[in-house]
């Protein structure tokens, strides 16, 4: 098993360039150009960080195998994520719990144990925050950092245990190694894996496999995007999982995780909005039906407008007499011109309304978005000065018996 790392250890090697690394450590991504400036990460990592009275002291055991020990040992994890409906209220203070976070969160948290960078490097890489150092601060962060596979120039990296979580769904660790290995070819059966589509849902799995005996989530809601449409659900299953296992789950009660608005089966819709959700729907619904007649008859101007401009310029290739032949019969050039005129006159307005209804369609859209923004358990500040929100009540609570 390889030492334990010692952060004014890291800093000093970093900044000698003389990092020792283990036999063992794979590089998957040769070719991506690292960048380090040592002087311009450590500006980015304030000594409240490894200095706060109440961190836990995380030693790194094996970096390969993803153990690390904290003595003495904390029963209750706190994951902190960005939202700030409830990150703030995280037991940063508190010696009794252990505090994870991830990604960038270090700008606006003032304490961390443990840190979390579950993506790939050539991603992590390119998607950082303009005019910071992320991965300058990774190589001298001051805790154990779990990612996908030690690095080299990362040396609190840690190689998240995705075997010990298996094992929590039924598979081997062979069976596991197997199955990630085989990601790499043509048409792999991915849904075979653990179940971890989201990096709450790896934070979670770990803290069920150290053996919390509380589990609590502050500053993670998962309610837009790719979040609602898979993260959340990973990280609900998973708290599920904690509960079953007799674990306490602690959510703050401004958090959208665990929320239901209504009782399905029981309730069709939320009955506290004056109006339902359906009926937001319906709105946008009959305002696109409304555009797309008036695009109609639009579009059926253009066209005669289009028809009229091809025929002036038929005749404006007549000879002299014919063109004065069509001009006695009312179909000459200056009627053409007339005809033209007045389809344009009776075009403006129909595309005036169709703008004015794309209008109506962006506002009902806003409408409907913040209902169910409030249905998924956000609370919403509108432009107009008000805030509003659902009435939930407090989150279940698991047993600890």
């Amino acid at each position: 098993m390889s030492d334990a790392i010692d952060f004014t250890t890291t800093v000093t090697a970093a900044t000698n360039n003389n990092i020792e690394i283990s036999d063992n450590v794979v590089e998957l991504y040769p070719n991506v150009q690292r960048t380090f400036d040592p002087a311009s990460a450590q500006k980015e990592t304030d000594k409240r960080f490894w200095q706060h009275p109440a961190r836990a002291a995380a030693v790194i055991v094996d970096r390969e195998r993803g153990l690390v020990d904290v003595v003495p040992k904390r029963k209750r994890l706190a994951i902190v994520g960005f939202a700030d409906s409830s990150r703030d209220a995280a037991p940063f203070d508190d010696p009794t719990w252990e505090v994870w976070a991830l990604n960038q969160l270090y700008r606006h948290i003032p304490r961390f144990d443990r840190w979390f960078e579950i993506h790939r490097r050539d991603v992590f890489e390119a998607d950082t925050v303009r005019d910071t150092n992320y991965v300058g601060w990774l190589q001298t962060s001051p805790v154990p950092v779990y990612t996908c596979q030690t690095y080299p120039d990362i040396p609190n990296s840690v190689r998240y245990p995705i075997e010990r979580v298996g094992a929590l769904m039924g598979m081997t660790e062979e069976q596991v190694a197997r199955w990630l290995h085989s990601l790499a070819e043509f048409g792999a059966a991915r849904g075979k894996g653990p179940y971890l589509q989201s990096a709450i849902g790896f934070m979670i799995a770990l803290g069920i496999v150290e053996g919390f005996e509380e589990i609590g989530l502050w500053g993670i809601d998962l309610v837009v995007g790719g979040e609602y449409e898979y993260q959340k659900a990973n990280a609900e299953f998973w708290l599920g999982y904690a509960m079953a296992r007799g674990i306490k789950v602690t959510i703050p009660e401004t958090s959208a995780l665990l929320r239901q608005l209504y009782v399905y089966g029981y309730e069709v819709e939320p009955g506290f909005w004056p109006f339902r959700i359906s009926d937001f729907r319906g709105s946008v619904a009959d305002y696109r039906k409304q555009q797309g007649d008036k695009l109609a008859m639009v579009y059926q101007m253009d066209g005669m407008i289009a028809e009229a401009e091809a025929l002036r310029e038929h005749i404006l290739t007549l000879p002299a007499e014919h063109q004065a032949a069509l001009d006695a019969i009312g179909m000459g050039v200056k009627n053409i011109e007339g005809r033209i005129a007045a389809i344009r006159e009776r075009r403006q307005p129909e595309y005036d309304a169709m703008r004015a209804i794309e209008g109506a369609i962006s506002g009902a859209e806003n409408l409907l978005e913040m209902a169910l923004m409030v249905q998924r358990g956000v609370t919403v500040k509108t432009s107009w000065g008000s805030t509003l929100n659902a009435p939930f009540a407090a989150p279940p609570k698991a047993s600890t018996s």
